[in-house]
């Protein structure tokens, strides 16, 4: 076995990969723009499977030598989420608007009504459809990954995200199908508890995906920031937990008990607290994702430029 020096990233390094006496790869590397095995094959030639050169598939890890179409749709997906969650604030403000004008106003038509109650609605679903949307983006399979990924964060959030969805969907569905009962009242009473438990999870796992991202970056300031984010963020959701704990034993104990009412009281307590935490938890969460989107519209333009110049050195970008 001999090493080469032949896939040069441009970056300042120049990564080592074991080859035959013949000068063919003799270790497994994936490439990068559909996930084939390059082992046997040339380092100077293109991937039988895609026509990409594969010495930019013996590059590094970082998200510079990602796939370019790839970084574009993760990319778009983070900015979605961006803007998603900033106009997550309209809604409420529409609802608190509406509200004031149904209690100060008399004798509005039925159809001011039914706006100042439709508005707010409205302007949710599209903003839960940024997120979504961007969410699906932003966690679609890297092509090097697409034959060799377990059960990563990724994949999790992406299931857990559907799982909430048709739970979500199935629950609207038994309320409007269902007649009122036994049935009903017991979902209507521990569907909200389940949910609460979709999205805690769902915000750990997407969080540890995030910093995963983060952490496949050369810049030390934004990986030291990104580990505080997530510390902030786990106390957040710690409290979140919590708080969906008290809930959860609040409705299994039976009332009248001295423990009962002691946790009825301290639900009470966390319910208040959990308002300012989510608030808190997705102003962080916004933090983190304006960085990330941030650092991949310039991780994009640096491999766009490398793309069209592959002996730019990277460094002097």
């Amino acid at each position: 076995m001999v090493e080469t020096d032949s896939a040069n990233n441009g970056s300042g390094e120049t990564p080592t990969v074991a080859l035959s006496v013949d000068g063919r790869i003799a270790e497994d590397k994936i490439c990068i723009e559909c996930g084939y095995n390059l082992r046997g094959l040339l380092p100077g030639r293109m991937c039988p499977e895609c026509g990409a050169p594969i010495s930019a598939s013996l590059r590094g890890h970082e998200l510079q030598h990602a796939s370019l179409p790839w970084l574009r749709k993760v990319t778009f997906g983070f900015e979605l989420l961006r803007w998603g969650i900033i106009t997550l604030i309209f809604p409420f403000v529409a609802a608190l608007l509406g509200r004031n004008l149904l209690a100060t106003s008399t004798g509005l038509p039925p159809w001011a009504v039914s706006l100042c109650a439709l508005v707010p609605i409205l302007m949710l679903v599209n903003c839960i459809g940024l997120v979504v949307v961007g969410l699906a983006c932003a966690t679609r399979v890297e092509p090097r990954l697409s034959r060799r990924e377990g059960w990563s964060a990724r994949r999790l959030t992406r299931l857990l995200i559907a799982t909430l969805i048709v739970a979500t969907t199935l629950f609207e569905g038994l309320k409007l199908a269902l007649p009122m009962g036994e049935v009903l009242d017991r979902l209507v009473v521990w569907f909200p508890v389940l949910q609460r438990a979709l999205v805690l999870l769902t915000a750990v796992v997407f969080m540890w995906f995030v910093v995963g991202l983060l952490r496949r970056t050369a810049e030390e300031k934004v990986i030291r920031s990104a580990e505080e984010t997530r510390a902030a963020l786990l106390i957040g959701i710690a409290v979140l937990a919590i708080a969906w704990l008290l809930d959860l034993l609040a409705r299994i104990l039976p009332p009248g008990t001295a423990l009962a009412d002691r946790i009825r009281e301290a639900t009470d307590t966390a319910d208040s607290l959990r308002t300012y935490m989510v608030g808190i938890f997705l102003a962080g969460l916004l933090v983190v994702i304006c960085q990330l989107a941030s650092l991949l519209a310039r991780t994009v333009a640096l491999a766009e430029v490398q793309a069209r110049r592959p002996d730019v050195d990277a460094s002097r970008i």
